[in-house]
């Protein structure tokens, strides 16, 4: 349903850059085939409700560095899906930029004091990424250099802000007890087929070793303790799903009691705000030291082999269980809610003095 509402600001989806952006009405904020934008759709609602400015152009894009349809001290971009953490080409040219999953890939470098084979493969991730950020990252220096020297360039600043969720419904929240699955995963293991002469099919990444040892470590767990339930879907790949799959998804994930969040690409993933949402108890590998992030209630294993006494420990404390869940609850309401991020980059946004 589209509103009749007159927005004081501009926004738009942009994820071709060979068509034109889309004019997004953001109190729809999920427009069909653009799943990936209903949580910034009501995080851009308080934008709008809370911004002392107008006449500004948001673009949200999931991965675009090079060009956008405009530029300006009113464009105000919001870049949600590059997980290769690079500095978009046009830093000097808009108004500012927030964006998910940083800008800075974070490495555990204590662990190759003992390293494993997924610290061999996840460094070597990091040497891959860093060829493609490492133009993008003198050019920001680049930049950084002309403003300081140049009256009329600046560099934007840049923000941190959740990765938000992709399939998750507004369902009530249901109590830990009452839930049927004590533990859940419903995901890919690996996304892509690659030829036989990639380095991704011989050596694998980081997120098929993870996701494997999780699996091997689950089914272990299950083995040994039968009186819990599991609820297991592996999917062939992510990607867009119909309402009926996204509704199926969502109401499984409300009925666990533990969500299993190994890494994909990065550490980071949608399934973290969605169980967070649902006041899952999250059991995580680790995540980036962020603010939203930072002393987050979720249960860490550093390595998937130690799963089956961690799983074990927490579903025979039910006391645990519920203190944790209560404790997500109020995370994600006081740290990672739409409200709260979008009365943030507002917030953000009033402070800057070049935005008009």
């Amino acid at each position: 349903m589209q509103t009749t509402q007159r927005l004081a600001n501009q926004y738009y989806i942009y994820v071709d850059p060979t068509l034109p952006p889309e004019p997004w009405d953001i109190y729809d904020p999920n427009p069909q085939n653009r799943g990936f934008v209903a949580y910034f759709g009501q995080v851009l609602q308080k934008v709008e409700e809370n911004l002392g400015r107008s006449g500004l152009v948001f673009y949200v894009t999931l991965s675009d560095m090079r060009t956008l349809p405009s530029y300006g001290d009113n464009v105000i971009v919001l870049i949600i899906g590059d997980e290769h953490y690079r500095i978009p080409q046009y830093i000097h040219k808009v108004g500012a930029v927030f964006k998910s999953y940083g800008i800075t890939q974070e490495m555990q470098w204590k662990n190759f004091l003992k390293p494993s084979y997924r610290d061999f493969i996840t460094l070597i991730q990091y040497f891959s990424n860093l060829s493609l950020r490492l133009p993008l990252l003198i050019n920001y220096e680049f930049q950084k250099l002309r403003s300081l020297i140049l009256k009329n360039v600046r560099v934007a600043p840049i923000f941190d802000i959740p990765g938000g969720y992709y399939n998750s419904e507004n369902l009530p929240i249901k109590a830990i007890e009452d839930r049927t699955y004590d533990v859940f995963f419903d995901g890919s293991v690996q996304n892509n087929i690659y030829s036989k002469w990639s380095t991704k099919n011989w050596l694998k990444t980081p997120k098929i070793v993870a996701r494997s040892q999780m699996l091997e470590n689950l089914d272990r767990f299950h083995q040994n303790h039968p009186q819990y339930r599991v609820q297991l879907a592996i999917q062939q790949a992510f990607g867009v799903v119909s309402e009926e799959s996204a509704w199926s998804y969502s109401e499984n994930l409300m009925n666990a009691k533990v969500c299993l969040v190994p890494r994909g690409t990065t550490l980071e993933s949608f399934r973290i705000c969605e169980a967070m949402r649902y006041g899952c108890v999250i059991v995580v590998e680790d995540l980036p030291n962020r603010e939203f992030y930072r002393n987050a209630p979720v249960v860490r294993v550093k390595n998937w082999k130690n799963l089956e006494p961690v799983l074990a420990a927490l579903l025979s404390d039910q006391r645990q269980m519920r203190e944790i869940h209560e404790q997500t609850l109020a995370w994600w309401e006081t740290q990672m809610a739409e409200p709260v991020i979008g009365k943030q980059i507002a917030a953000a946004l009033n402070q800057l003095p070049h935005i008009p």
